[in-house]
């Protein structure tokens, strides 16, 4: 279960950006978007990656970081 200081963070357009195909080896890093997802995580929010495409399709592969 998720409480009030958990976020789910979409990967495309985030923290990688769009222009990779659905090949996400290739997508290039957004270093703005990486520096805030950081910054929350260390004021002590969880953070759940996850893309779009998993979570309409119900997958359970998501990244969590703790």
């Amino acid at each position: 279960m998720y409480s009030s200081n958990t976020l789910i963070v979409d990967c495309d357009g985030v923290i990688a950006d769009k222009e990779h195909g659905g090949n996400y080896s290739k997508a290039s890093p957004l270093k703005h978007g990486i520096e805030q997802v950081n910054s929350l995580y260390d004021m002590g929010y969880t953070i759940t990656v996850n893309m779009l495409e998993d979570m309409l399709n119900g997958s359970t592969g998501w990244i969590k970081t703790e």
